[in-house]
Formats: C-alpha cells, sequence, structure tokens
C-alpha cells in the first residue's frame, strides 16, 4: 500500500511540475499578446504566432493561431495550445483539435496548479 501511495506522490509531483512549465510558456504568450495588443490595432481575424504551451522544456515551436481563437482557448484557466503530437494524454485531454494547433486541458493536480498560475487571474 505504501508503494501506491509513494506512487501517487511521484505521480503527482510530476503533473505540478508539467502544468508549472506549461504555464510559464502560457504567461510568456499572454505578455506578447499584452505587447502587440497595445501596440496596434487588431481585429478579430489577425492571425498571431504563438509558442507551443506543450510540457517539454526545449520545445519553442510557433503557432499561427487567430485572435479570436486564442482568446476562446483563453477562457478556460486549465488549457493549453500545442502543436499537434505534443499532447500528453497521461496528465491532460484534447478538447480541440485544428491542422495547426490542438487545445489541451490539464486535469487533476495539473489543472489545480494551472488555475492557480492563470496570468489573467493574477491581473484580475
Amino acid at each position: 500500500m505504501a508503494v501506491t501511495h509513494e506512487g501517487t506522490a511521484q505521480s503527482e509531483a510530476y503533473e505540478r511540475g508539467v502544468a508549472r512549465a506549461q504555464s510559464l510558456v502560457r504567461e510568456v504568450n499572454e505578455q506578447i499578446h499584452q505587447l502587440r495588443s497595445r501596440l496596434s490595432d487588431l481585429d478579430e481575424l489577425d492571425v498571431r504566432t504563438i509558442f507551443c504551451e506543450c510540457c517539454s522544456d526545449d520545445c519553442m515551436e510557433p503557432i499561427e493561431i487567430t485572435l479570436d481563437q486564442y482568446e476562446l482557448a483563453r477562457r478556460f484557466p486549465t488549457r493549453f495550445v500545442v502543436v499537434p503530437g505534443h499532447e500528453e494524454l497521461a496528465t491532460e485531454r484534447v478538447v480541440e483539435q485544428q491542422d495547426s494547433y490542438v487545445i489541451v486541458e490539464k486535469t487533476g493536480v495539473g489543472g489545480e496548479v494551472a488555475i492557480l498560475l492563470d496570468p489573467r487571474r493574477v491581473r484580475a
């Protein structure tokens, strides 16, 4: 029984770490979004480039997404935009799939961390 608890603790620690890493890239994308919004007059069809928000430490793959699509993803603090194939199905589920990106949602402990680290929550 102790092995199960230890495995659960390790799994939760992994989920927390992954969610923190993804939240950091989300924060970078939010900062870019805020700066760009201040510097230009954007419309809803404006295409922007963001960085993949997957859990890989060395991934910086660009994703093209419209402002409207970006805002839809950001409505939920547990959601992240990743390159197709970068999903981590052990800690998240796919909620939308497009040709150039996938929106995933953190679940469990990772979802809790994502909510706490949501940059829009902090600013509100």
